[in-house]
């Protein structure tokens, strides 16, 4: 299959960095979200990747939740776990991104915060 003109400028972009691995919240239900990339594949690459869109991240995952450090990743009280999901920026852009998290919308508004 024929890479697209956006394919192919976003991998001529980040053909000299180091690799970037693929941040998502994610559900049981098979729900995934894109935080970012990181390069760091490690608990503080995982956290700076949900820094970069805290207000988002509230939004979605609700404002008054317990989070612990899973062997998975971060689990959040309402459901949703932050974790690598195994994939590097560059097999992102080739297989399809998952919809960021600043362009998701959310429909169930139970998670929605309550302040």
């Amino acid at each position: 299959m024929p890479l697209t003109a956006d394919q192919t400028r976003r991998l001529e972009e980040i053909k000299n960095l180091h690799t970037r691995y693929e941040v998502v919240l994610a559900r049981q239900t098979g729900e995934k979200v894109l935080v970012g990339y990181t390069g760091r594949k490690s608990r503080k690459g995982l956290l700076n990747a949900l820094r970069r869109h805290p207000d988002a991240v509230i939004e979605l995952v609700g404002g008054e939740n317990v989070a612990t450090f899973t062997k998975e990743g971060l689990s959040f009280s309402s459901g949703w776990t932050a974790k690598f999901s195994g994939r590097t920026e560059r097999d992102a852009i080739l297989q399809g991104e998952i919809e960021h998290i600043k362009n998701y919308e959310i429909t169930n508004t139970e998670n929605k915060p309550k302040f």
